[in-house]
C-alpha cells in the first residue's frame, strides 16, 4: 500500500509551490499494523459469531477493533510525514489531527485506508474510512456540526470548527446527557453516527433537532 500510494522517485516541486504553505496531497492510514485486535480469540481457537459487527463496538462485549493508526502524509512540498496514534482514543486523535490539517481550498487530499490484521481487516478499514469521510463532509459544509460516535461503551463528540476541530470524550451516558444540556452561543447541529446509541431513545430524538425552537418529545406507553 505504501509503494502504491507514494510513487518513487518523487517529482521535483517548482519554486512557486514551495513559496506557498504546504498542504496534504495524499494521506494513507494504516490500521492495526502488527496488531491483531482479536488475537486472544484466535489463540484460544474461538470463532465468534455475532450480529453486532461494528468495528468500534464489536460483539456482545463491544470490543474496539481499531487499536493503532499510522498516518503517512505526502504534502505539496513532496515531504513524507508519518504520525502514529495508539491508546484509548487513537481513532479520534487521528481524526482530529487529519481534519485540522485539511486545506481550506476546494482541492482535498486523496485518502486511502488499509488494515492488515488477521481478522476482519476489510471491515475495519471500511468503517474507519466511512467515519473519516463523514467527518470531512460535515466539516467542509461549514455549518458548525458536531459528530457523535460511540466506541465500546463510551461516547465521543467531534466539534467541527474548521482549523480548530476538538474532541470531547464522554465516559458514560450521563456524561453525554450533561454535555448535550450545555448552553451554546450558536446552534450546532448534531450528526449521529448510525451505530451510536443503539436501542436508546436518543438515537431517535437527536436527528430531529431544529434551531431556534423548543421541542418536546414523548413516549406512548401502551398496556
Amino acid at each position: 500500500s505504501l509503494q502504491q500510494s507514494i510513487a518513487l522517485p518523487l517529482t521535483t516541486v517548482d519554486e512557486a509551490q514551495l513559496l506557498r504553505a504546504s498542504v496534504p496531497s495524499e494521506v494513507l492510514i494504516l490500521v492495526n499494523v502488527g496488531v491483531d485486535p482479536l488475537k486472544h480469540h484466535r489463540d484460544l481457537n474461538i470463532l465468534m459469531t455475532t450480529e453486532r459487527t461494528d468495528s468500534l463496538s464489536y460483539a456482545g462485549v463491544r470490543e474496539n477493533l481499531v487499536l493503532t493508526l499510522d498516518q503517512v502524509t505526502l504534502n505539496s512540498w513532496n515531504e513524507v510525514l508519518v504520525n502514529r496514534f495508539d491508546g484509548e482514543h487513537a481513532l479520534l486523535d487521528c481524526l482530529r489531527d487529519y481534519l485540522n490539517d485539511l486545506p481550506v481550498t476546494q482541492h482535498q487530499p486523496r485518502l486511502q485506508v488499509r488494515c492488515f490484521c488477521h481478522n476482519r481487516a476489510q471491515f475495519i478499514a471500511r468503517r474507519v474510512e466511512e467515519v473519516i469521510d463523514t467527518a470531512q463532509t460535515l466539516l467542509l459544509s461549514r455549518l458548525n456540526h458536531r459528530y457523535l460516535l460511540q466506541v465500546q461503551q463510551h461516547y465521543h463528540v467531534l466539534e467541527l470548527v474548521p482549523g480548530q476541530v476538538n474532541h470531547v470524550a464522554l465516559g458514560s451516558l450521563s456524561a453525554l446527557m450533561d454535555y448535550l444540556g450545555e448552553e451554546l452561543t450558536a446552534y450546532s447541529p448534531l450528526h449521529l453516527d448510525p451505530m451510536a446509541l443503539e436501542d436508546h431513545d436518543l438515537a431517535l430524538i437527536l436527528p430531529m433537532g431544529q434551531p431556534e425552537c423548543i421541542q418536546v418529545f414523548y413516549r406512548v406507553d401502551e398496556d
